[in-house]
């Protein structure tokens, strides 16, 4: 995406709803009565016009294509998405959600349809500046003062801030917001999609989000791999290429470890199932992509005062700040910890001092009834002592440590050499003391 030029792609996405309003038989996936002047048409015939002139141009590049099934399936799975995000939206004001945030909204009419049937929820179109003008000029030639109750956010995902952008025009953080995020997953940066992510997923207990991202290429099968291939021509011709793709079981497990509780993931075969059994006109999702719910749990940092889990899984503690009686706590915090199920590794940022007995007690027995569970987890351990004649004594207790519980340990000498080798038992590296 260029910088002051909006998305040729919310164009084609907007023109796709149409299609199927206008070609498709009933029932309708999604009556998005909108589309077709938001994308710029005036009449049904000069959409059906355009759609097959451009499935004949499509299909001309990709021998063996038909142009009929590559726009039928292309208008499905935008279609469905948006119905699928729309369903989740209805839902969440049920129960009392009251902030709808489109991520990447181009022009998605979902606000002003949702507007016209009186529902009280506020909303945040976030989306490049040139997309956003070019979109309010046209609804408001559609009907002025269409755009009031929308608050339209600024946005670069690959560089801004989402939040930082929101906070600037008035989104409250405190109450759980709706988060829809369709058609820009394929074109971002692994980067950047978690970003936005663990933005999201540090939000209110009780948002949530919908976006589809697309299957690696290997799991696509060869009926649906024309269509992969026109929509990486389209993007790569628009300036906006299309990503690598994701396993949908490793993304399921990344998008929990960010903090989210609950994550429904639907298949193309879950989708058709849901929304297009029974269909006459053989309207299908296809097998590129798949849509994914996530909801926020209760904040699961929240938990902990002892650990600091900031940036999990690199997890911190300072001994020396331990309170006396700290031990029911840390029982508590080290469930926590297992509880989430994900590889994490230690870094004790100073030594106990005089521990009371009851504590350490407390401490130790956990540590024998939980030794498998913990080190099934725990990919090590790093403690930092900057004197030389501690750390080689530190060394011997730690093999110790290692010997009765299974744990990796180092000791470190610094700060920033600690920090190094957590990472490298995250790794899977193989890290070695110094000897000194």
């Amino acid at each position: 995406m260029k910088p002051g030029i909006r998305s040729t792609t919310a164009d084609f996405a907007a023109m796709m709803r149409a299609a199927h309003f206008v070609l498709d038989s009933e029932p309708k996936i999604l009556g998005d009565t909108l589309a077709l002047r938001l994308s710029g048409f005036d009449s049904d015939e000069d959409l059906r016009r355009t759609i097959a002139e451009m499935g004949a141009e499509l299909a001309s590049k990709l021998p063996g294509a038909s142009a009929d099934s590559l726009m039928e399936a292309t208008r499905a799975g935008i279609t469905v998405r948006s119905r699928f995000a729309e369903d989740r939206l209805r839902e969440a004001i049920d129960r009392g959600v009251s902030q709808y945030v489109i991520l990447g909204a181009g022009l998605d009419s979902s606000a002003y349809r949702f507007r016209e049937s009186n529902c009280d929820i506020r909303v945040f179109e976030v989306d490049f500046p040139a997309t956003q003008e070019w979109k309010r000029a046209r609804l408001e030639e559609m009907n002025p003062g269409a755009t009031n109750h929308v608050t339209y956010v600024p946005i670069d995902f690959e560089r801004d801030s989402l939040f930082a952008r929101l906070h600037e025009k008035g989104f409250d953080p405190r109450p759980p917001a709706f988060f829809s995020w369709l058609g820009v997953v394929w074109y971002l940066s692994e980067h950047a999609i978690f970003a936005t992510l663990r933005e999201i997923a540090s939000s209110a207990a009780d948002s949530e989000i919908v976006f589809e991202y697309p299957l690696l290429a290997d799991l696509v099968g060869p009926i649906d791999r024309p269509l992969v291939e026109m929509i990486k021509q389209v993007g790569a011709s628009r300036g906006e290429p299309v990503g690598l793709g994701f396993d949908p079981a490793e993304l399921v497990r990344k998008v929990e470890a960010l903090g989210f509780e609950t994550v429904i993931d639907l298949s193309p075969d879950d989708i058709n199932a849901r929304y297009f059994s029974g269909r006459q006109d053989g309207l299908k999702m296809p097998g590129i992509g798949h849509l994914i719910s996530a909801r926020v749990g209760p904040r699961w940092r929240d938990q902990f005062e002892l650990y600091d889990v900031s940036d999990f899984p690199v997890v911190r503690i300072d001994g020396a700040r331990l309170p006396e009686g700290y031990a029911a706590q840390w029982v508590l915090e080290m469930e926590a910890l297992l509880a989430r199920g994900d590889a994490f590794a230690f870094i004790f940022l100073s030594s106990q001092e005089n521990p009371t007995h009851a504590d350490q007690k407390t401490q130790t027995q956990w540590l024998k009834r939980n030794k498998r569970s913990l080190a099934a987890l725990c990919r090590g351990a790093v403690s930092i002592e900057p004197d030389g004649a501690k750390r080689l004594l530190k060394r011997a207790q730690a093999l110790a440590i290692t010997t009765a519980f299974g744990l990796r340990f180092s000791i470190a000498a610094d700060r920033s050499q600690a920090e190094a080798r957590a990472l490298g038992f995250l790794a899977g590296v193989d890290v070695r003391d110094d000897e000194d």
